[in-house]
């Protein structure tokens, strides 16, 4: 049973990496970056000691969504921004 997921960037780069893994891993692609720095507040978060603050791209929230190993609290999150 396969219960090793790895997540790429790139669909090529997933099948060849995919290919040096073997059976016991799945290899995804998320087809580029799942979340972005904030564009409010140059993404950073001062009064935290400037922790970044991220965010998930519209084009992206279905991909997390769907993701096998997402935190249910992102989920959820990304299912009410719809």
């Amino acid at each position: 049973m396969q219960e090793n997921l790895v997540i790429v960037e790139s669909p090529a780069k997933a099948k060849t990496i995919e290919k040096f893994l073997g059976k016991d891993f799945i290899v995804k692609s998320s087809f580029g970056h799942i979340r972005d720095l904030s564009k409010k507040d140059l993404g950073i978060n001062i009064g935290e000691g400037f922790k970044p603050v991220y965010e998930i791209p519209a084009d992206k929230k279905k991909v997390v969504h769907d993701s096998p190993i997402v935190d249910p609290n992102m989920a959820a999150s990304v299912k009410n921004e719809k």
